[in-house]
């Protein structure tokens, strides 16, 4: 049997919670929301980075967010 590069993930089964601040504007929320859902991913899917690696993953799902949508608040949280 061959083994994939995915093989090496194997799914936690842990539960997880995000908490998220009452009351952010909707992209800040949607942003915020993205980028904890990555570390997530990250658990559940073993992905083992050093914590700046993942940290600057889970900022791209954020900056992805933010780079969909227009407004200003979304490109000044872009630069920020």
């Amino acid at each position: 049997m061959t083994q994939t590069l995915f093989d090496k993930y194997k799914k936690t089964g842990q539960r997880h919670q995000i908490f998220i601040l009452y009351g952010l504007p909707k992209i800040e929320f949607a942003g915020v929301l993205a980028h904890e859902f990555i570390h997530v991913w990250q658990n559940e899917n073993n992905f083992k980075l050093s914590p700046m690696h993942a940290e600057g993953l889970c900022n791209l799902a954020s900056y992805w967010i933010y780079l969909e949508d227009s407004s200003d608040f979304a490109q000044y949280l872009n630069i920020s």
